[in-house]
């Protein structure tokens, strides 16, 4: 088992359009993910979870 196993990684998706973000999720079910609909949410949301940065 290495380093990524243990660590579960994050990511903030931000998208207005509830039809992307349903795609997006769905691609993105082995990670755990949270969801911003503008951009004052995705800043507090990034602030407060610290998602996965590429």
């Amino acid at each position: 088992m290495g380093f990524d196993d243990l660590v579960r990684k994050r990511i903030l998706i931000v998208e207005d359009d509830a039809d992307l973000v349903e795609i997006l999720t769905l691609m993105l079910a082995e990670y755990d993910y949270i969801v911003a609909t503008n951009g004052r949410k995705a800043v507090q949301l990034y602030e407060t979870y610290k998602p996965f940065w590429f």
